[in-house]
């Protein structure tokens, strides 16, 4: 049994704001209403509640209202998995609920089909796997609702033309759309489902099979290249590109028989199509947070309309977001709102292919592919050269202190340096966001809690942080590295910093670090 969130409830509340700001087609603000119940991870279950029992109202003038808590869900479940991230033993145990809450309302036949379909996608937003127990219950609704005969060739041929339609032909967005669609669907119908695509008569449901081969589930990706296989003499000079363009992209192990599949693609006579010119008219970077996290944003020229791609770094490539094309006002719009966000600067193409490049190692490196949406991503922006490539940062740090004056780098100089670091390195916007936040961290800021806040950020030093020196060293030579961008900003005094930090100089020397501490007993203080 659920019941529907009160209209007085704060979940009732913005849900009919954000209801309201859909129905007249803009994006809903982020208010400090907004915010607080995005952060608040306990209220997730009201707003689920919510959500199943606006989904049983058959009343299409509340479509909105859904989407309303549809939208809320997602942002609450965004933040229950960084935290996740972070190790926090509350998150983790909390998402286990919600999947189980959400397999309960599935097997109790109180979400199916579409309304199953979009709870679903609520966890795929938020970049959470679903759970076995969730996937039994997603098997079990789908079988309930399944005819008895199951669909022929022609009717699944005939519904993959028309998502084809409905996304444009656009094999990216079918991709997506499928993903958000069969989120926590059986891996055997996944890969069922790639099967019909590499053999389907529409080009575009071909097209989007050869974009799976990086989804993160082995299986998938296995029945892709099994497909390849069958089917390499006839492959289109497109998905030939594509092939050789993301060879490197996929698990080592995966890569011969890629070059198997050219090879008969070749022979076969199948020519690879050019890659388009692509443009980036501006790039811009912003510098890297606490946990590591860093945004690129690059805007290109579809003809006369502008599309802005946004790439999220974050111990390698997390996520790329294309937007539809838009006018030069309307992107001007987005800027300046992502400008208030998180501090931007204009990047070179260099360093844009520099971090693309580790951020894909390190995917990898974790056992990751890219993301797909990289694919389109570099051939919006003409990149072919992207390929996985890990960038030693000690090897960086020497070419950034080969590169500064001697003068700065005699000892006197460095402890100067080093002493004033509380002036150049509290960069506005960024600095505030520079401390540890994990359940560890969270731990040893509660057996201290009574003490005064200088003692507790002097044990965070020695502990924490002593222990963590080389994080922050390898944080700040991408910082310097950034900030070598812009001519006017102390990318020598990081430098400094970051090579003073990685070869053993004392960390309650050098007042930055203090700052970091400080921010750390701070943010634990607030989370607590």
């Amino acid at each position: 049994m659920v019941r529907k969130a009160t209209a007085n409830s704060p979940v009732g509340r913005q849900a009919r704001k954000i209801a309201s700001a859909f129905a007249k087609g803009r994006m809903p603000s982020r208010t400090r209403e907004l915010e607080a119940l995005i952060d608040d991870g306990e209220s997730v279950f009201e707003t689920l509640d919510a959500l199943v029992a606006q989904l049983a109202v058959d009343d299409s003038d509340e479509g909105f209202l859904a989407q309303g808590y549809h939208f809320i869900l997602c942002e609450q479940l965004e933040g229950l998995r960084f935290q996740r991230d972070r190790g926090y033993d509350l998150a983790i145990g909390m998402i286990e609920n919600v999947q189980r809450a959400i397999a309960q309302h599935a097997s109790a036949g109180r979400l199916t089909g579409a309304g199953l379909s979009m709870t679903t996608a609520a966890l795929h937003h938020a970049g959470i796997p679903a759970s076995a127990e969730l996937q039994t219950a997603i098997e079990s609704s789908i079988a309930a609702e399944a005819s008895t005969d199951p669909p022929s060739e022609t009717e699944v041929a005939g519904l993959l033309e028309m998502i084809a339609e409905m996304c444009d032909g656009d094999p990216f967005l079918l991709i997506e759309q499928l993903a958000e669609a069969g989120h926590g669907m059986p891996v055997e119908a996944r890969a069922n489902m790639v099967v019909a695509m590499s053999a389907a008569g529409d080009a575009t449901a071909r097209e989007a099979a050869i974009l799976m081969l990086l989804d993160p589930e082995p299986t998938i990706r296995a029945a892709v290249l099994a497909a390849l296989e069958r089917g390499a003499h006839v492959i289109s000079p497109l998905t030939l590109r594509r092939l050789i363009a993301t060879r490197n992209w996929l698990p080592a192990d995966l890569r011969g028989r890629i070059d198997g599949v050219v090879r008969t693609a070749r022979a076969a006579g199948v020519e690879c199509a050019t890659w388009p010119a692509g443009s980036s008219d501006t790039i811009q970077a912003s510098g890297l947070d606490g946990s590591g996290a860093q945004t690129a944003l690059i805007v290109s020229s579809v003809g006369r309309r502008k599309c802005l791609t946004s790439m999220l770094f974050k111990r390698g490539l997390r996520d790329v977001w294309i937007g539809a094309p838009q006018s030069a006002r309307e992107l001007a719009s987005v800027l300046s709102k992502a400008g208030r966000e998180v501090v931007l600067m204009p990047v070179s193409h260099g360093y844009l292919d520099r971090i693309v490049c580790h951020g894909m190692q390190l995917a990898l490196d974790a056992g990751v592919c890219p993301p797909v949406g990289l694919l389109q991503a570099a051939e919006l922006v003409g990149a072919a050269h992207w390929q996985p490539k890990r960038q030693d940062w000690r090897e960086l740090l020497a070419a950034l202190v080969a590169d500064i004056p001697a003068s700065l780098t005699e000892p006197a100089a460095v402890i100067a340096t080093l002493r004033k670091s509380d002036d150049w390195a509290a960069l506005p916007g960024l600095a505030d966001s520079w401390f540890e936040d994990d359940q560890d961290v969270a731990r040893i800021a509660r057996r201290n809690s009574r003490a005064a806040l200088e003692q507790q950020a002097a044990h965070v030093l020695q502990t924490v942080l002593e222990e963590r020196r080389d994080r922050w060293a390898e944080l700040f030579v991408w910082t310097a590295l950034w900030l070598r961008e812009a001519d006017d900003q102390p990318w020598q005094e990081f430098s400094i910093l970051a090579n003073a930090i990685a070869n053993g100089h004392e960390l309650d020397q050098i007042p930055v670090m203090w700052g970091i501490a400080a921010n750390t007993v701070l943010a634990m203080a607030t989370a607590a």
